[in-house]
């Protein structure tokens, strides 16, 4: 997705070596190639865990497929990414070199990948107590949907 492939040069840092790793069985397993962009795209999206399992690792058996796409997510999104993208933004964002008037990076993008959404509702739903990833997104959607509208609330 990235030509410049930052999230996998960031996997490379000694804090998060390890933290995505696929195999194609539990014991002895040959390493799978489960691309880091493409992944985060799906797990922003909304994808399930299963439909991620399935789409990441279609020839490996499901039930360890479902297994490593849960240790994954884990390790890596919802820890060990999530933080140095967050550092990362920020060292970018503050940085003296950057001119005033230059754009900056998504300060939500290591909470989107922490939580698995990818709208600014979705996130505000998540980090206020709601649990459901997916009730996250279809609402969250939804109320972006009418403010983009700016249609009256109920």
């Amino acid at each position: 997705m990235s030509p410049h492939r930052v999230f996998e040069r960031l996997l490379e840092l000694p804090e998060v070596v390890g933290t995505w790793h696929f195999t194609d069985k539990e014991s002895k397993g040959t390493q799978v190639d489960v691309p880091l962009a493409t992944a985060i795209h799906a797990w922003i999206s909304g994808e399930t865990v299963p439909d991620l399992a399935r789409a990441w690792l279609p020839g490996v058996p499901a039930e360890w497929a479902l297994e490593q796409t849960v240790r994954n997510i884990s390790s890596g999104f919802e820890h060990a990414l999530s933080r140095v993208t967050s550092a990362l933004i920020n060292l970018v964002n503050t940085s003296p070199l950057m001119a005033p008037a230059t754009p900056r990076l998504n300060t939500h993008t290591a909470w989107y990948i922490r939580h698995g959404v990818d709208i600014e509702h979705a996130l505000a739903l998540l980090t206020s107590g709601i649990i459901s990833r997916c009730l996250a997104h279809s609402v969250g959607r939804r109320a972006a949907q009418r403010t983009d509208r700016s249609e009256p609330g109920c």
